[in-house]
């Protein structure tokens, strides 16, 4: 059987509050996935990824060098977890 190519997984950490746990809920499914030799894991933080926080739909429009950056590791990626918080209220 010829050598399968890794699959590359990005993990996304959407959260970017302060006193977040985001990081630490990330781990888990990035150090699973990492014990896998099929698997390359990259793990982004939109705390540190400095994208803007509007995007215009122009596709003319020049893209930040923020987005640019992130392109590749995205367009690169077989498969997506985006870890965030949802906040629940019980009435």
């Amino acid at each position: 059987m010829a050598e399968r190519e890794r699959l590359r997984l990005v993990i996304i950490i959407g959260s970017i509050r302060k006193g977040r746990f985001g990081h630490v809920a990330a781990e888990w499914p990035a150090s699973r996935a990492r014990l896998r030799p099929d698997f390359g894991v990259d793990v982004i933080d939109l705390a540190t990824a400095w994208l803007p926080d509007v995007m215009y739909a122009d596709p003319s429009a020049p893209r930040p060098q923020a987005v640019k950056d992130l392109a590749p590791s995205l367009r690169a990626a077989d498969a997506f977890v985006v870890v965030t918080h949802i906040s629940a209220v019980f009435l």
